[in-house]
């Protein structure tokens, strides 16, 4: 039981390989664990071990889902927009690049889709 989660109405609970993220009812993401490689999307690479929401996100609109890789994470947004941030070695992240990323970054190539849905696997998206 998750305190911090109390008063949120939660719609998907998200777990990647070491990090976890919950979608609220209002689009916000709260995301939280071991952060490496900035795969919780906060700007650093500090491990969270309660909810904290992804104000990156927040100021960009609203979440529809989201899905976790070992270390990295994707999120649609309610507008169509597509972000990922994380691990980007394997180029899993989806910017023509092996960088890794510790704040949401729109992946240009998913611009003007109409994208619904993501997925994450361990090194992959």
């Amino acid at each position: 039981h998750l305190k911090a989660l109390d008063s949120r109405g939660s719609c998907k609970a998200i777990c990647g390989g070491w990090h976890s993220g919950v979608v609220t009812e209002t689009g916000k993401l709260l995301v939280w664990g071991k952060n490496t490689h900035g795969q919780l999307g906060l700007g650093d690479c500090r491990t969270i071990n309660y909810p904290k929401p992804n104000l990156t996100l927040r100021a960009t609109g609203k979440v529809r889902t989201c899905d976790m890789g070992a270390n990295h994470t994707l999120v649609v947004m309610v507008a169509n927009r597509v972000f990922s941030f994380g691990a980007g070695d394997s180029g899993q992240l989806g910017h023509d690049s092996k960088q890794s990323c510790y704040i949401p970054r729109e992946i240009e190539l998913l611009e003007a889709k109409n994208i619904c849905q993501v997925a994450a696997g361990d090194q992959h998206s």
